[in-house]
């Protein structure tokens, strides 16, 4: 859970928790005007930076996200436990996990590698980041 202690001159800093056990890595990164004026609308009581949500009730809110914005079309994705091909709109399977996926994709050839690599909370050399690369675009599902 990020801190106001973890922002110090606009910069956010912090161990993922992949790290920590292991060989902890101090990841850093730069925030942006909008990320600051974001922040600076939470003065929590016990320091966080910001409110929390369970897991579950943050992909809900990126599912009624999509389907606002009319992110409705049909893909086909594998069932993920018959695995069988299916029809599905997008905004249905749209989640946290997907935004983590589009975003690595999305920076892709733009900046270094190590850099996505570390804001996206993998350590060097990981194998799951190296199937992000590789996917580049994110989204394993077949837009109609």
């Amino acid at each position: 859970m990020f801190q106001k202690s973890h922002v110090t001159n606009n910069v956010l800093s912090y161990i993922p928790r992949k790290t920590k056990e292991g060989k902890p890595v101090t990841v850093t990164i730069p925030l942006t005007a909008k990320a600051i004026e974001i922040l600076s609308r939470y003065d929590l009581p016990d320091a966080r930076l910001l409110p929390f949500i369970s897991e579950q009730k943050y992909n809900d809110y990126i599912k009624d996200l999509f389907e606002s914005v009319c992110l409705i079309r049909i893909v086909t994705r594998q069932h993920p436990t018959t695995r069988e091909w299916e029809n599905i709109r997008l905004c249905y399977i749209a989640s946290s996990h997907m935004a983590r996926r589009t975003f690595v994709g999305g920076l892709f050839g733009k900046i270094d590698s190590a850099v996505i690599s570390s804001m996206s909370g993998h350590v060097a050399n990981s194998k799951a980041f190296a199937r992000l690369l590789r996917c580049k675009q994110g989204i394993t599902a077949f837009s109609h």
